[in-house]
C-alpha cells in the first residue's frame, strides 16, 4: 500500500474521551460494532479527504478499504468501508489505536473492531471528540482479532491537523461553491427565479428554461361556392383569434396581387396593430375585409406576441385555384423564428 504524506495528515487528528473507566476513543455507540451495513464501497462525497488501500498481511490481501473524514471544529467525523475478499469463510478486522503523549500504546479492540459480516462492502460512520489524551491516531488491519494472528498498520495520523477552512461563498448569495453552479453571480443559485429564455440556468437545476409557447388559437371560415370542380374567389366570412391573453399584440396585414388589376380590390387595408390590455378571450377581425372577395395570391398574416412567451403567426394564402392555404409559426420575443414546443 502507499499514501501521499498529505492525503495521510489530512485526514483526521487523535481525538479522544477521558471516561471514568479508562480511556475511550470513538465513543460513539455504532462506529465499527461487529457488523455493519452493505453498501456500494464509495465514501459519502461530503467527507472531503478519502483514502483507499488493501489490507494485507504477509504478502496475504483479505480485504480492501475505504476512508473518508472531515474535521469540525468539535469533532472529526468519518465513514470506514471495508470489502471482504476472503475464500475462507473469515472476516478482515480494522481497528483504532490510539498512542499517548508517554509513548504508551492503548487498544480498544473490543469497542471498534471491524468485522464485515457477509462478503461485499460494508460501511461504518462515527466521530472521534476533541480531546488531548492521544497524539497519534492509527489505523489498523488484521486477518483475524485473535492475538497470535500478525496485523498490519494501514494508517498513521498525528494530531497535528487544522481545521477544514469555512466553506467558500464569493458572491454571498447563501450558497457555497460546491452548492452554487456559478458563485459569482449572486442571481444565480439554488432556488432562484428562472428568467425564461435567456440561455441561462439561474436556479441550478441543470436547465436553462425556455420561452413559454404562447397559448392561443384561430377560428376561420371563407365564404365560397363550388362551380363544378371549381371554387368561386372566397371572402373572409370569419376570423377570430381566442384565447388572448393580457398585453398580448395582435397584429394583422393583407398583401393583394398587383396583378390582375382588380385583385389589388381584394385587400381594403395594408396593417392593423391591436394592443390588449386585459385578457379579452378573443379578438374577432372579419370586419376588416368588409366582405371583399381575396383574390389568388392574396396572403393573410395574423401574428400575436406578448411578453416573455413565444409568439404565434398564422398565415393564409390564396392558391390559384381559390383554396385557403394556413402556415403556422412560433417567434421569439425578439421575432426571431423559433420551434413551436
Amino acid at each position: 500500500m502507499t499514501f501521499t504524506s498529505q492525503a495521510l495528515r489530512r485526514f483526521c487528528a487523535i481525538t479522544a474521551v477521558a471516561m471514568a473507566t479508562g480511556f475511550a476513543l470513538c465513543n460513539t455507540g455504532t462506529a465499527f460494532a461487529v457488523g455493519g451495513t452493505a453498501c456500494s464501497g464509495d465514501i459519502d462525497p461530503g467527507y472531503p479527504f478519502r483514502q483507499e488501500g488493501a489490507i494485507t498481511v504477509a504478502g496475504t490481501t483479505y480485504g480492501a478499504f475505504r476512508v473518508g473524514a472531515r474535521w469540525t471544529a468539535s469533532k472529526l467525523e468519518f465513514q470506514v468501508a471495508v470489502d471482504d475478499v476472503r475464500t475462507d469463510g473469515l472476516p478482515p478486522y480494522v481497528y483504532w489505536k490510539g498512542i499517548a503523549a508517554d509513548g504508551t500504546r492503548h487498544t480498544t479492540p473490543r469497542l471498534h473492531n471491524y468485522q464485515t459480516a457477509v462478503a461485499g462492502w460494508e460501511c461504518h460512520t462515527g466521530a472521534l471528540s476533541t480531546g488531548d489524551v492521544f497524539t497519534r491516531f492509527e489505523l489498523w488491519g488484521s486477518p483475524d482479532n485473535a492475538p497470535s494472528v500478525p496485523e498490519v498498520q494501514l494508517v498513521s495520523i498525528p494530531d497535528t491537523v487544522p481545521p477544514l477552512p469555512a466553506p467558500v461563498d464569493a458572491d454571498a448569495d447563501g450558497f457555497t461553491a460546491e452548492q452554487d453552479c456559478d458563485d459569482t453571480n449572486p442571481a444565480i443559485r439554488p432556488g432562484a427565479r428562472e428568467q425564461p429564455g435567456n440561455e441561462v440556468d439561474e436556479n441550478c437545476d441543470g436547465v436553462a428554461e425556455p420561452f413559454q409557447l404562447i397559448n392561443i388559437g384561430i377560428r376561420y371560415r371563407f365564404e365560397q361556392q363550388r362551380h363544378g370542380t371549381r371554387l368561386t374567389v372566397p371572402r373572409m366570412q370569419a376570423l377570430t383569434v381566442t384565447h388572448v391573453p393580457a398585453n398580448a399584440r395582435v397584429r394583422i396585414t393583407c398583401r393583394a396581387p398587383r396583378r390582375p388589376r382588380s385583385a389589388r380590390r381584394s385587400c381594403t387595408f395594408s396593417g392593423r396593430r391591436l394592443q390588449v390590455a386585459r385578457p379579452t378571450g378573443q379578438v374577432k377581425l372579419a370586419r376588416l375585409f368588409k366582405h371583399r372577395r381575396l383574390a389568388p395570391h392574396t396572403t393573410i398574416r395574423v401574428a400575436v406576441s406578448a411578453p416573455a412567451v413565444k409568439g404565434k403567426q398564422f398565415t393564409f394564402r390564396i392558391t390559384k385555384a381559390n383554396k385557403a392555404r394556413l402556415r403556422v409559426r412560433c417567434m421569439t420575443p425578439t421575432n426571431k423564428r423559433t420551434k413551436c414546443t
